[in-house]
């Protein structure tokens, strides 16, 4: 097939002047970080990070680019994508964990490290969320009632 064909798009507030700034076969959950300069997606269910230049034409984003800089940074899926406010790290979670990529860990042009030895993460730190569920109590029996 031919995939979902996204875009991610921008317009004034008035809603004119859309202008398309990427668009992906299988892309999605774009999220761009605080200061423009990357950009976070899911891809088939991994999570990617790519160097997003403002070219001023539209850009096709997906997990095999060549035109910028896309590295994989989770080993099996991963959901609800968000960039720490200096735009260093991306967290995202999967299931009970939650994960956090390091820019200068993953692209070897931000601080001189190899990238090759990034290690994808096998775990993150583990969400331990408690909260209170009702328990209801007794029995409702619904007699002869008709399914629709």
């Amino acid at each position: 097939g031919d995939g979902m064909n996204r875009n991610y798009a921008s317009c004034k507030l008035s809603g004119d002047d859309e202008r398309i700034h990427l668009k992906s076969t299988y892309g999605s959950q774009f999220t761009v970080s605080p200061d423009g300069d990357w950009l976070a997606f899911v891809d088939l269910h991994n999570v990617y990070i790519a160097s997003f230049p403002m070219t001023g034409k539209t850009l096709d984003i997906g997990s095999n680019s060549e035109d910028i800089p896309v590295k994989k940074v989770s080993r099996d899926a991963g959901l609800n994508l968000h960039w720490i406010g200096d735009s260093k790290e991306l967290h995202y979670t999967l299931g009970n964990e939650y994960y956090t990529i390091k820019i200068e860990d993953r692209f070897d042009f931000v601080a001189g490290k190899a990238d090759s030895l990034f290690k994808m993460p096998e775990h993150g730190a583990t969400i331990k969320l408690r909260a209170k569920v009702d328990k209801p109590k007794g029995v409702v029996a619904f007699k002869n009632a008709k399914i629709i």
